[in-house]
């Protein structure tokens, strides 16, 4: 069966799911996302693989995160490669002819998850990586903050009025309550609040500060951040 006959057999689910192993898998993905990039292959291929499964007699078989993350180890693989042609590129890349591969990613436990049967799941240890970097980066943008606003209280000496002391406060309580999972939106918020009144002081005297759009900006960065962009694929809550 040509490569053209075979993906079109696949799309169309006329396929024996008898003869569907895990090269003709790795098959399949490899052609349709020699025609389409990776953000729409995953929704033909993940619903022509349902249709298999389902005309198996076995819909639970269906695994999400599975799919999308050998549909993407292939993308990758492609990208970076030479490889134009369903043999060559199989004949490069013997380690993703093998289910086993998946487990270079993932624990037995993590794939067991039901969740991470119906949702895609980044491997822990990934998610684990991202946490630690997004702790850093709290809490350096919380120290941050609260050096401005020690330095703006320091600026001040005694010319500071109830206002200035307002904003520094709500600072400073912001900066220590960000970098916490607990307390990290009313940090949020107070920070906000901090840097649009300093901005409005700055304006009503004619003045703009760059700083605060910017420290803005950060927060509201690292707030999106905390929970991975979806880019269309269904993530595990």
């Amino acid at each position: 069966m040509t490569d053209t006959e075979f993906l079109s057999d696949f799309l169309a689910d006329r396929l024996d799911p008898a003869g569907f192993r895990h090269a003709e898998h790795v098959r399949a993905a490899f052609l349709l996302l020699k025609r389409l990039p990776l953000s729409d292959a995953i929704p033909r291929y993940a619903a022509a693989l349902r249709a298999i499964a389902a005309r198996a007699g076995a819909p639970e078989k269906y695994h999400e995160t599975i799919t999308v993350a050998f549909l993407a180890a292939i993308s990758d693989r492609m990208s970076r490669s030479d490889a134009r042609d369903w043999a060559r590129f199989r004949d490069g890349n013997p380690d993703l002819m093998s289910k086993a591969w998946i487990g270079g990613l993932y624990t037995s436990e993590e794939l067991a998850d039901p969740a991470a049967r119906r949702w895609y799941r980044e491997p822990l240890a990934r998610r684990q990586r991202r946490r630690a970097w997004l702790a850093w980066l709290r809490a350096g943008f919380a120290g941050l903050c609260a050096a401005a606003a020690g330095l703006a209280l320091f600026g001040l000496g005694g010319a500071a009025d109830f206002g200035h002391l307002l904003l520094i406060g709500a600072e400073l309580a912001g900066a220590a309550l960000f970098p916490m999972a607990r307390t990290r939106l009313v940090g949020a918020a107070l920070l906000l609040a901090a840097f649009a009144g300093a901005e409005a002081i700055h304006l009503a005297v004619g003045g703009f500060r760059f700083a605060y759009p910017l420290y803005a900006l950060g927060l509201l960065g690292l707030l999106v951040a905390e929970s991975p962009i979806r880019s269309g694929l269904p993530r595990a809550p």
